[in-house]
């Protein structure tokens, strides 16, 4: 049988071979391929789009767009406004609010305004720069010194009234300031400025005056209402004239026989019996 199978030179397997396919368990399958989309031709439309071209695709970046546009504006307004003191937006000159010049701090301002005023002649002005000169100055210890005016003040107008203390600290103080606020802002500037601390004491007694005036009237409404007790009838000791009895009687009619009948009678009564008529 061998024999015969050399002679013929076949391979069994070829002879016999498997119509079923042999699986191998390491090959890849056969998947099909998952087709690509096709591009999306779908245009994407902006958040926002104004009349002037600018485009937002987003709320944020109109955000940041409108911020950036905003300090970009101010800064150019400030821009316009340094260079010709005009405001573009509105067209109105802009005045510039210097902050107040400290002489101790500007020298060169000091003796420039100085100067300034003698060229001219005005002594007011000379003697104004000098007086804030001095102020400049004294502008550190001004606590102390404002302190110690009002306290001289107090003392002073506390001397002459009494009970002025009370009522520099009582609620009637305050109730007369905020009916005169003229007052109330003479005592602040008093209060505050050394320059003018020598009012204090006036202003002061000023407010306690009026205070008994604002609070007269209550008191003379309270003493107005308030019951009045009768007084006890007293008798009177003075020793009093007894009534007179006599009559004083009119004089008789000497016409009539009866008025000659009774002055007879009175002349009798009185011890004139001769008595003729």
């Amino acid at each position: 049988m061998d024999q015969l199978l050399d002679d013929l030179d076949v391979d069994l397997d070829d002879a016999f071979s498997n119509p079923e396919p042999v699986s191998n368990p390491n090959a890849t399958p056969n998947t099909p391929a998952t087709p690509e989309p096709p591009p999306s031709t779908t245009i994407e439309e902006p958040f926002l789009k104004t009349a002037t071209g600018t485009v937002y695709k987003s709320a944020d970046d109109a955000v940041k767009g409108i911020e950036h546009k905003d300090a970009l504006i101010q800064k150019l307004r400030q821009d316009a406004i340094e260079r010709t003191g005009i405001d573009p937006v509105t067209g109105q000159p802009v005045t510039k609010n210097q902050a107040p010049v400290n002489y101790t701090q500007d020298g060169e301002k000091f003796l420039s305004d100085l100067a300034a005023a003698a060229k001219k002649g005005d002594t007011t002005a000379y003697t104004k720069v000098q007086e804030k000169f001095v102020q400049d100055v004294l502008a550190p210890y001004a606590p102390i010194i404002t302190g110690f005016a009002r306290t001289q003040a107090v003392e002073q107008v506390a001397n002459e009234i009494s009970g002025f203390r009370e009522f520099l600290r009582s609620d009637d103080m305050k109730q007369t300031l905020e009916e005169n606020p003229s007052l109330k802002q003479a005592i602040e500037v008093a209060e505050a400025n050394p320059a003018a601390a020598g009012q204090l004491g006036d202003f002061y007694k000023m407010a306690y005056k009026l205070n008994i005036a604002r609070t007269l009237p209550d008191a003379v409404r309270t003493q107005a209402t308030a019951p009045t007790h009768a007084r006890p009838t007293v008798a009177s000791t003075t020793p009093q004239a007894p009534p007179s009895n006599a009559v004083k009687q009119s004089a008789p009619n000497l016409d009539s026989p009866e008025g000659r009948k009774s002055l007879i009678e009175q002349q009798e009564r009185l011890g004139v019996a001769d008595l003729r008529f």
